[in-house]
């Protein structure tokens, strides 16, 4: 870019950028291939968070739980997506690796469409009591430290195939 080269002292979104257009551009970069990264990002992260969560990290993880619960509870499409959003971000949080955030900030930044129009169409079609008992299982696998049903749990936790991005 004409802006020049700059030394930049830890990471920001703004370095995201370049890297969102690449992928974007990119053919290769299919919906095929951002689930699997995605998936591969999700069942790595849980198992993470099931082998590091601390009693508090729990907590905080039932908090945002609960946080979505009363979200889904208002009806509000906004308010589930950064309920849901916030999950996701202390379920990262609490595998006491940075690298997870950062990956898993730009997996949902190149899925946020794609979300958008998941959760809006679980709202419309009711579906909003599977959408919590995904999060409810990610939620106990972590504090029963439950390794075993991780992959399972986050294969489930995509409903992609609920018709929601039909036409």
């Amino acid at each position: 870019r004409p802006e020049g080269t700059f030394v930049a002292d830890g990471f920001s979104d703004t370095m995201i950028d370049p890297l969102l257009y690449g992928i974007i551009l990119d053919d290769t970069a299919s919906m095929a291939s951002l689930l699997e990264l995605r998936s591969w990002n999700d069942t790595g992260m849980l198992r993470l968070a099931i082998n590091k969560a601390t009693e508090e990290d729990i907590a905080m993880l039932k908090e945002a739980l609960e946080n979505l619960q009363r979200q889904i509870d208002s009806g509000d499409f906004e308010k589930v997506f950064d309920g849901d959003n916030e999950f996701h971000r202390i379920l990262a949080l609490i595998t006491h690796n940075s690298l997870f955030g950062k990956i898993d900030h730009i997996t949902r930044l190149l899925t946020t469409d794609v979300r958008h129009k998941t959760l809006k169409h679980m709202l419309r079609t009711d579906k909003g009591r599977d959408l919590m008992t995904v999060h409810i299982e990610i939620y106990d696998a972590i504090k029963n430290k439950d390794k075993d049903k991780a992959e399972e749990i986050i294969r489930r936790s995509y409903f992609y195939d609920e018709g929601a991005l039909e036409g």
